[in-house]
């Protein structure tokens, strides 16, 4: 059957939106790629902030204990004196925000996936060890055991250098996604640029 004219501006018509509407279902899906690459690299930087807070907590908390027992075991003050009774507590008051952060870490979308799992489980162990180690330093220095106490204050840095370990891998696996984001959003401004492209040369085609 011969298409008359008004058919055929019909059918000319119906291609152009379909091509139109093709087209911005194309292009809207790279958007929500590169929108869904803006959320896990935000919430990388987010961790990245939060890691380095952690970081601050554990050295912060490290000095505190370590002046602690120090100070116990230098002087005749028992540990019920009312100044190393303070600075006990300010060592151990530091550890509930710091477990807090690392616990929003681990629940986040950063931290729930296998490649930072691992980092984040030798992290948060690596922080009991070290609490473990502060802790008995002070059972030894109060059972009246200075040299013990002083012996194993010292192993700090055992469990302190799996810790710095553990945060430096997820310091640089954050800055990797910021990195990887820059990279894909150029990729995708290309390919947009370039589908762009394509569909407005499929419409003018029809149009002519």
């Amino acid at each position: 059957m011969r298409l008359t004219i008004a058919r055929k501006v019909l059918l000319g018509n119906l291609l152009m939106i379909g091509v139109v509407v093709g087209g911005v279902v194309w292009i809207a899906n790279d958007l929500r790629q590169v929108d869904e690459q803006l959320r896990i690299a935000a919430d990388a930087q987010e961790q990245l902030l939060s890691i380095n807070d952690i970081a601050d907590d554990i050295d912060r908390g490290r000095r505190a204990w370590g002046h602690v027992i120090v100070r116990a075991l230098e002087s005749d003050r028992s540990w019920t004196h009312p100044e190393i009774a303070a600075q006990r507590r300010s060592a151990v008051n530091l550890r509930a925000p710091r477990d807090s952060v690392l616990r929003v870490v681990s629940e986040s979308r950063f931290g729930k996936r296998e490649s930072i799992r691992k980092n984040i489980d030798a992290l948060t162990v690596s922080v009991r060890d070290l609490d473990q180690v502060f802790d008995e330093a002070e059972r030894l220095a109060r059972s009246g055991l200075p040299d013990e106490a002083e012996a194993m204050l010292h192993r700090w840095h055992e469990p302190d250098e799996r810790l710095q370990r553990a945060l430096s891998t997820l310091q640089l696996q954050a800055q990797d996604d910021a990195r990887n984001l820059v990279d894909r959003a150029e990729e995708f401004r290309s390919r947009i640029i370039q589908r762009a492209g394509i569909i407005a040369s499929v419409v003018a085609g029809l149009l002519f």
